[in-house]
């Protein structure tokens, strides 16, 4: 028969060692989405849109120095044609020489904008054209392989090393951009956009 009191009840067990708390079932609040949207750009996202701007700059400037020997590359070019193919029409050469050309810088000038066009919304933390900047990264790159192949004196002259070198920096700047984009600093920039919407 169990005679102990609550005040014997609360005697006895006042020697036991005390209980842990039990955690809190209570949802941790997500910071509100006024604050999060006046949060600033992180540095390396910042960092990775200016050298992207470096990039566009330099395939820019590489493709101006590069028309500056387009005589001379379109001879190069008629000159290869017509070893393939000896009885094609002078006029027909000169056509396909200039459009192969045109076809050559223009790709280029269009790629290296579109690149600067999704840095751009990348900056705000988009994520879509963070993974486009990728893809378009690593097609920049084949293409500036591409052209460096084909870069020789004979087509350039004296300007060819200026093209190689303008080719090689903007496939690192490139690469140094899609770096800056996936340290980890940036990730909870990409993570905040999900949750404010665009």
């Amino acid at each position: 028969m169990n005679d102990l009191t609550p005040q014997k009840r609360e005697g006895a067990g006042a020697g036991s060692p005390p209980q842990p708390p039990r955690p809190s079932t209570t949802l941790r609040a997500a910071p509100p989405l006024a604050a999060l949207r006046k949060q600033s750009c992180p540095g390396v996202v910042a960092a990775s849109f200016w050298v992207w701007v470096s990039a566009t700059l330099v395939a820019l400037l590489t493709a101006a120095i590069t028309l500056t020997q387009f005589d001379r590359m379109h001879a190069t070019l008629v000159h290869i044609a017509r070893q393939h193919n000896k009885a094609a029409e002078s006029g027909a050469l000169d056509q396909a020489a200039t459009v192969s050309i045109a076809v050559l810088i223009s790709a280029g000038v269009l790629l290296v904008l579109l690149q600067l066009a999704l840095a751009a919304a990348m900056r705000p933390g988009r994520n879509w054209a963070r993974v486009m900047l990728v893809v378009l990264a690593v097609v920049g790159a084949f293409y500036s392989l591409l052209l460096l192949s084909g870069v020789n004196t004979t087509a350039l002259g004296s300007i060819a090393p200026l093209a190689r070198a303008g080719l090689l920096l903007h496939i690192a700047l490139g690469c140094v951009a899609v770096v800056l984009m996936f340290f980890p600093g940036a990730q909870p920039w990409f993570r905040r956009r999900e949750l404010i919407g665009p």
